[in-house]
C-alpha cells in the first residue's frame, strides 16, 4: 500500500529508509538532494560507483537504507516523465530485492524539476506498491 503524508521526511521513523532524485553527476547542490548530502554525507562513496541514469544507488545509514534515484545526466537538466517511470520501476525492484517495506520519499520530480506531482502519481501508484507493516 501506498499513502501520502504530509511532515518533514527526516522526521520519518528509524526504520524507514528514505529516497530522493540525484544527477549521475552526484551534485547534490540544490533542493532535497542538498539535505540529503549535509544529513548523510558520503558523497564520494556514491560517485565512485560511477552512476547511470536511472540506476539506483542506495548506502546503508543505521537502521535503514537510503535510495539515490539517478534521473538525469547533469543536476541542471530536467527529466521526463519516461525517466521518473523508469526509475520508479526500478525503485520497486530494489526495494523488493533488499526488503524494504517502510519507504519515506518526498514529491519527485515536483520541486527543481518542474514535473508535475499529479502526473506522476499515476505512475508511483503502478510501479511502487509495497506492504505496510
Amino acid at each position: 500500500m501506498v499513502k501520502e503524508e504530509a511532515g518533514d521526511l527526516f522526521d520519518a521513523p528509524s526504520d524507514y529508509s528514505l529516497a530522493t532524485c540525484i544527477s549521475q553527476d552526484v551534485k547534490m547542490n540544490q533542493g532535497t538532494a542538498l539535505m540529503f548530502r549535509c544529513k548523510f554525507g558520503n558523497v564520494d562513496m556514491l560517485k565512485c560507483q560511477h552512476p547511470k541514469s536511472h540506476e539506483l544507488l542506495y548506502i546503508h545509514h543505521g537502521n535503514r537504507y537510503i535510495l539515490y534515484m539517478v534521473t538525469k545526466p547533469k543536476y541542471w537538466q530536467k527529466p521526463s516523465l519516461e525517466d521518473m517511470f523508469l526509475n520508479l520501476q526500478n525503485l520497486k525492484c530494489v526495494c523488493i530485492e533488499l526488503n524494504i517495506v517502510e519507504l519515506a520519499m518526498p514529491r519527485i520530480g515536483s520541486g527543481l524539476d518542474q514535473l508535475d506531482w499529479s502526473d506522476l502519481c499515476p505512475y508511483r501508484g503502478q510501479t511502487v506498491i509495497m506492504p505496510t507493516s
